[in-house]
């Protein structure tokens, strides 16, 4: 690597910072005898890459849906297994990765670097990696920034650069925007030997908005679209030098966004998103202006002198290519392959787990596979489906799975253990619905109906509100729905055996005999009671305290069994988001602040050891406990199925 220009006194600060990993799997270990339920094949995936240098390439995997689950940043360096990174992350030059804000990740290294924020580098807003090069980046007063394992330093300086003018930059110097027009842009180079010195680079009259410009030594590549076109649908792949000498010039039938310099070779690759289906490509242009073309590849770059474009079919992911086109050879680098569901949601109970992803043909669908404990850990059997199901979560027992049918249906059913389907409620007008929850205890079904009380109309028409909700009982054993009495509607609700509990709106904590109808008082007017549970006679919930952002702040956990005199058993928590009660234990998620990631956690009351982290969550913490097992969904979106800790 070569350093041009004088090296300035200075001396900046990297810090070790935490693990530049991602929130999704990596780095995050799961509790001792763990399965994953539901990391199968499932979601084509879009492939992007990011960036690419000599030491490796850096791109993103996630599915073509962009709310279908996550999408992952991953770092594949040369001759090594690819890794995922934080998702920030967004440019490879030389041996280093940037994030904004003066963050930066050498090749080989799992911990993360910053600078001193006086050193943070540019951020130009219409190039916002611009100021990355392989030794650092450029910084303002015209510093040169050298970051490195060791740290990072003032490596040069020269005149001031703005912002709003620095296009592209490499380790030899920078390329800037010149002229007064916003539209039609003259580009100068300067080198950082000579920075006062600026070199009009020739466009051949194709410098119409420039994207995805490239800059490598003293060659330099853009994409302008055409003039005459009010949607581009046309670009003209420039490539020029940065000494003045002329411009050759391609005509592209694609919108252009990146381009890639390949020694004599440019490379180029765009989506027409005008059209009602995207039409992407890449290819490349030989230095004798030949132009090839891959379909419905979307990105491209440079590693190991062989351009890298992301490929579909029956095995997605990166492939090397010398030339870039249709039927070319080509070396693959990174297989990405069929991405696994995005889940919603997951119930425990009855020697099975059942969960919602997005498997189905439409947002949600709900599967279910049976549990076996053996010596050996835990055992999934295969997975069954029971088709799209409506976004309310399914109920999972002794009995089967209880769930309820997409619109216009919105029927409840009940998925029994042998496959077959009993329908436990039809939804026959618009006069009420299923809302849920749905939970299951021995041969009951609890579930809330939902009468019509208002409605919202728009010019997509009217929708109707359901705010009178009613307790529902069905008897899988007579098969009839029994209606136990009105539910407001932030009140909390539990069904065990012959046992409903439910809170009012002082929040009391009420208990209902379903033989004999006897209603009791279990707790008095209140804190208001976020979660609550009910297994056997052990009563769980959690109290709490709204704090600034809508979530809970501080929050009391209960535990009591109603079967004796005993007093309840309290602990002081923060952020409790939800509760489930399991072979005497009490299983919480927690949520510090908005966007820090849920966790989840263990109590037994009376234990020494009294709790245990099972580990961190996605989104908000859904999960289930039963039988003495979590099922929760973790950072990267997969269920997950454990026995509790002993």
């Amino acid at each position: 690597m070569r350093f041009w220009g004088r090296r300035a006194a200075g001396v900046g600060t990297a810090v070790v910072s935490v693990l530049a990993l991602s929130s999704g799997t990596a780095g995050a270990a799961d509790p001792p005898g763990t399965v994953e339920v539901n990391r199968v094949p499932a979601l084509e995936p879009a492939i992007r890459v990011v960036d690419a240098s000599p030491y490796g390439v850096l791109y993103k995997a996630g599915p073509r849906n962009a709310f279908a689950g996550r999408t992952i940043t991953w770092l594949k360096p040369t001759g090594r297994p690819a890794y995922e990174i934080s998702s920030d992350f967004r440019a490879l030059r030389g041996d280093k990765v940037y994030a904004p804000g003066g963050r930066y990740l050498v090749i080989g290294r799992t911990q993360e670097q910053r600078c001193a924020p006086d050193l943070a580098p540019l951020e130009p807003w219409t190039s916002p990696d611009a100021a990355y090069t392989s030794f650092g980046w450029i910084a303002s007063g015209g510093r040169r920034i050298h970051v490195s394992a060791d740290g990072c330093r003032v490596g040069g300086t020269g005149p001031e650069i703005q912002d709003s003018q620095l296009l592209a930059s490499d380790d030899q110097g920078y390329v800037l925007r010149g002229g007064t027009d916003n539209e039609l842009v003259e580009l100068e180079y300067h080198s950082y030997a000579d920075p006062g010195t600026a070199v009009r680079i020739q466009d051949g009259g194709r410098n119409r908005f420039p994207q995805g410009i490239d800059l490598e030594g003293d060659q330099v590549s853009w994409a302008s679209y055409e003039s005459t076109e009010p949607v581009p649908h046309t670009s003209y792949v420039v490539r020029s030098t940065t000494t003045g000498g002329p411009a050759r010039v391609t005509r592209i039938e694609q919108v252009v966004r990146t381009t890639a310099i390949n020694g004599a070779g440019t490379g180029w690759a765009g989506c027409d998103d005008s059209v009602t289906e995207d039409r992407c490509s890449a290819g490349s242009i030989s230095a004798s202006g030949v132009v090839t073309e891959l379909k419905d590849s979307e990105s491209i770059g440079v590693h190991d002198q062989q351009y890298v474009v992301d490929v579909y079919g029956r095995s997605p992911g990166l492939d090397a290519m010398a030339v870039v086109g249709d039927g070319l050879p080509r070396t693959r680098l990174v297989t990405v392959g069929l991405l696994p569901p995005k889940s919603i949601g997951v119930s425990l109970g009855g020697g099975f787990v059942a969960y919602r992803d997005n498997q189905g043909t439409l947002y949600q669908a709900l599967q279910r596979r049976k549990v076996v404990e053996t010596s050996g850990g835990l055992v999934l059997g295969p997975q069954r489906s029971a088709g799209d199901v409506a976004p309310i979560e399914a109920a999972q027992g002794s009995a089967g799975t209880a769930y309820v049918e997409p619109v216009p249906g919105g029927d409840l059913w009940l998925w029994k253990s042998d496959g077959t389907r009993t329908r436990v409620y039809a939804n026959q007008s618009s006069a009420d619905k299923v809302v849920g929850p749905l939970q299951l205890s021995g041969h009951r079904l609890l579930w809330i109906k939902g009468l019509l009380t208002d409605q919202m109309c728009g010019p997509w028409g009217c929708e109707g509100i359901y705010d009178d909700h009613r307790m529902m009982v069905y008897d899988l054993r007579t098969g009839t729905n029994t209606e136990i009495g009105p539910l407001g509607l932030n009140a909390r609700v539990a069904l065990s055996g012959d046992r409903l509990v439910h809170t009012d709106s002082t929040w009391r904590i009420l208990q209902r005999d379903l033989r004999t109808g006897t209603v009791s008082e279990l707790r008095g007017a209140g804190e208001p009671v976020r979660s609550l549970d009910l297994e056997g006679s052990v009563i769980g919930f959690s109290t709490c305290t709204t704090n600034d952002w809508g979530g809970c702040g501080d929050t009391t956990l209960v535990v009591r069994d109603l079967a004796t005199a005993a007093a309840p058993v309290e602990r002081a928590a923060s952020g409790v988001s939800s509760v489930r009660v399991s072979a005497g234990q009490l299983v919480y998620s927690t949520l510090a602040a908005m966007g820090s990631g849920a966790e989840l956690h263990v109590w037994r009351p009376g234990s020494p050891d009294a709790v245990r982290t099972i580990g961190p969550m996605a989104g908000w913490g859904v999960f289930d406990a039963a039988d003495g097992k979590a099922a929760w969904i973790g950072p990267d979106e997969v269920v997950r199925l454990a026995p509790l800790p002993a």
